[in-house]
């Protein structure tokens, strides 16, 4: 895995442990409340297990996207391409799509150009649509 996307692992398991130590501590008070008898009537504790349920929501959520991103994760690959029509050539990485960034020649996997160009070899040539427009690309290099 490259560098930036273990950045961004870095980025989404600190946000999950953010919110894991904000569940804790709501939590712990929810418990400092029962300590003091009847809470039923408490509007601060509804507060509590409201926010502790939204947090605990959220963890949950925060845990399946790290997973899918974990599954869908494929190690980065550069592509260097022609476009047939005008010969102009140009080169991109092919990212997960958490990650892409077309100003920086970052194109995410589940793009139109990033599916045209998955699993494809040197010297094919490969058409991709987006939008109304079809346009043929010949691979020239994949590291």
């Amino acid at each position: 895995m490259e560098k930036k996307n273990k950045e961004g692992f870095i980025i989404l398991r600190e946000k999950l442990r953010k919110l894991e130590s904000d569940y804790s501590s709501t939590k712990e008070k929810l418990k400092m409340y029962g300590l003091d008898g009847d809470f039923s009537e408490n509007h601060d504790w509804h507060l509590l297990q409201e926010k502790a349920e939204n947090l605990y929501q959220q963890i949950i959520l925060l845990k399946e996207k790290i997973k899918e991103v974990e599954k869908n994760s494929r190690p980065d690959q550069i592509f260097t391409y022609r476009l047939l029509a005008t010969g102009e050539q140009k080169t991109i990485r092919l990212t997960n799509e958490w990650e892409a960034d077309p100003n920086q020649d970052c194109v995410s996997f589940t793009s139109p150009l990033g599916l045209a160009l998955w699993n494809k070899k040197v010297g094919q040539i490969v058409e991709i649509q987006i939008g109304q427009k079809k346009y043929q690309i010949q691979i020239i290099t994949i590291k």
